[in-house]
Parts: C-alpha cells; structure tokens; sequence
C-alpha cells in the first residue's frame, strides 16, 4: 500500500464543445492544470475522456456521465475553498475567460475522501456517480462500514490497481466566483458520491462492472441508478513547487 497524502478531491465532469475541442484541451494541458496543481494544497490533476466503445460499452443514455473527468487532489477538504483557490477563481486568465465556454453540461463538488485503497495510479478508470440517493448522513453506520470494506477489496479484483469512494460537500464549492459566472448558462449539476475504480486494462473494468453494481446495491447504495462510465487517462500533472503557470 501506498502512504496516501490525498485526503479530498474536486470531481468535475463536463462535455467539451465540439469546434471548441482542440483549443480546450491545449489550454486545460498548457495552463489550467498547472496553475491548479500550483495552489498550496493541491497535489495532483488528472484528465480523462471516456474510452472508445471498442474498449468497454458505453453506459446507457439515461445513464452516460460527461466525456471529460477532471479530478484535483486535496491535502484536505478545505484546499477546496482555501484563500489561495478563491483569489485564482476571481482572477482568470483570460485564456480561462476565452475558453469557459467550451464547458457544456458541467457537473462540480469537492468530496471528502472516506475509503482509499490500492497502489498507483491506472491508465483507465470506472466512474460511478450517485445523485439521487448516496449521501453519507442517509446511510446506517453499518451501511457506510461494508462500503469501506467493500470499496478495499476492489484492488483484489484482476486488473484493477486502486479504488476511491468520497462523498460530495457541496457547500464547499457553492460560492458565487469570477470564474463560474464566466460559465454563465451553464448550470453546475449536483451530486451525492463518487466511485473510482483505477485498472490497467478497460475490458477488465466493463467486465466486473455488474459485479461491483450488484454489490453496491445490495449494500443499500442506488447503483442501479448511478450514472457510469468507463475512462482513459489523457493528462496526469503532480504538485508543483512553482506557482507560475504557463503562458497563453
């Protein structure tokens, strides 16, 4: 096991529009997760996109989560609203300002980290995310122990390296800034909890795909109705000792 420093992390999803694509992620590549992964606190950011079909199914419609995963690791919850973030997200570049709205279907909240187990980090991912049922303070102190003991053995399974669970805080992230109003029209979606499952191979993580719904399930998790969806890593950035970010 490796020592974890990440107690919280931001989990945002998002569509990326389409003529804007290109630019977007030479910006969020090039700029934006590096001046994240500057601010104290913060210790790593990851971008993922959803995995071609050939790779692993895509979750049904009703079901699908958002082509992009950007995911921030915290030191602790509060790295999410701490003076040093607030001050970046009332300033934005204005690269920031000239790619804001290239987000659609934009989805936000910072998570405690409750369950972490695992090694290294996996080339793919499964998301799995909760947002009509899942809240800590609705489940039972039994509830919540079989799903850490659950979510420890999930390294066990072949091919996957690490699995995560962290229940959303949205009262971290609901503050008026700078910067959401430049994603003005675009509506930040909430949610209760987030699973995820990191492995080296995709097919291996579609194929214990209904093992690990059925489980959640019957551990008083709405799994059935959590929307899904199978990832590969495009970017990976880890803490930096400067703050300077790269220039537009």
């Amino acid at each position: 096991m490796m020592p974890i420093t990440m107690h919280a992390f931001m989990a945002i999803w998002s569509n990326v529009r389409p003529d804007m694509a290109a630019e977007w992620y030479r910006w969020h590549t090039e700029e934006h997760m590096p001046e994240r992964v500057g601010i104290p606190g913060f210790l790593a950011g990851r971008r993922y996109d959803l995995v071609d079909p050939s790779l692993a199914p895509a979750a049904p419609e009703p079901r699908r989560l958002q082509h992009c995963y950007m995911m921030y690791e915290g030191e602790r919850l509060a790295t999410f609203n701490s003076d040093a973030y607030l001050e970046r997200l009332n300033n934005p570049t204005p690269w920031t300002r000239e790619m804001a709205p290239g987000f659609q279907n934009f989805s936000r909240g910072a998570c405690d980290l409750t369950t972490t187990s695992g090694d290294g980090y996996g080339g793919f991912a499964l998301l799995m995310r909760f947002e009509d049922g899942g809240r800590q303070r609705d489940l039972s102190a039994a509830t919540l122990e079989a799903l850490d003991h659950f979510v420890t053995t999930l390294p066990g399974l072949a091919g996957v390296t690490a699995a995560h669970f962290g229940f959303c805080r949205p009262e971290i992230t609901n503050v008026d800034t700078a910067e959401k109003q430049t994603r003005a029209g675009v509506e930040e979606q909430l949610f209760q909890s987030v699973l995820l499952v990191e492995g080296y191979d995709a097919a291996l993580l579609a194929k214990h795909f209904a093992a690990i719904e059925a489980n959640l399930n019957a551990l008083g998790m709405p799994a059935k109705t959590a929307r899904y969806g199978f990832y590969a890593l495009s970017h990976l950035l880890t803490e930096r000792t400067t703050e300077e970010p790269n220039r537009h």
